[in-house]
């Protein structure tokens, strides 16, 4: 009788704390959607096949085909270790704001001072938050079913 009561407690605190990480999961969700409302995370990709005389790259972003662009990364982003081989570069810009359109250019710094531009680049800022806040909502949900039936019977349990 003693290893059900025991069986039924550790039964009890484990559904309890998966209801409790759930929920904080879904909170953490909620609050990161908040936090970044109404900005998305556009990734510039690009590939070198040699960097030669290239000291860093530059990315620069305008909401105009015709600009005024503007650098988006805060320092130079470093070339290759290799320059005969180059590299794959992924950038993320995290400050697109949610719904528009933007322009980006590759800027290639070379170590003669010459700047080589490429692209231009156009990508459209998505609507991400929404998801989040879905799936945090979803999250606490769930943790809300795990955790209530517990509380139903332990006031059942209560009355008797």
């Amino acid at each position: 009788m003693n290893n059900q009561n025991n069986k039924a407690i550790i039964q009890k605190w484990s559904t309890t704390l998966l209801g409790v990480a759930l929920a904080i999961g879904g909170f953490i969700f909620i609050i990161i959607s908040i936090k970044s409302w109404g900005y998305a995370a556009i990734q510039i990709e690009w590939q070198t096949a040699s960097e030669l005389d290239t000291v860093g790259f530059n990315i620069l972003r305008a909401e105009t085909e015709d600009g005024p662009f503007e650098q988006v990364n805060q320092q130079l982003i470093p070339p290759a270790a290799d320059p005969l081989t180059g590299e794959d570069y992924v950038f993320t810009d995290t400050q697109a704001k949610t719904g528009r359109t933007y322009y980006y250019f590759l800027e290639e710094i070379e170590a003669t001072g010459g700047r080589n531009q490429h692209g231009p680049i156009i990508q459209e800022a998505g609507y991400s938050n929404w998801l989040n806040l879905f799936l945090g909502a979803i999250l606490m949900g769930v943790a809300a079913i795990i955790i209530s039936p517990q509380k139903l019977s332990d006031r059942k349990s209560a009355k008797q």
